[in-house]
């Protein structure tokens, strides 16, 4: 009976070792920044990725003062999350 339950506690443990390599795994895949696209247009698309770190230093001001709204749009999805607040 001791000896079941130790096999139980076996299975258990390698069942959480296999769930936390699956969870580790996703988690890395899921971060990279390259499967990122802001446009469809992938001219757009490789252009804001080019531009990424001007982008993301623009002020309110610049920013709507960009005239073609297809790349407006992919600039603002280019944002950090704390731009977008003070871009609206």
């Amino acid at each position: 009976m001791i000896v079941l339950y130790l096999q139980k506690a076996n299975i258990m443990k390698n069942l959480l070792k296999v769930l936390l390599l699956f969870v580790l795994l996703s988690c890395s895949f899921c971060s990279n920044d390259k499967d990122v696209y802001y446009s469809c247009n992938t001219k757009l698309d490789a252009q804001v990725k080019r531009d990424l770190e001007d982008i993301r230093s623009l002020s309110r001001e610049e920013w709507s003062q960009i005239t073609d709204l297809e790349y407006k749009h992919a600039v603002y999805k280019a944002f950090t999350p704390q731009i977008m607040v003070v871009a609206l």
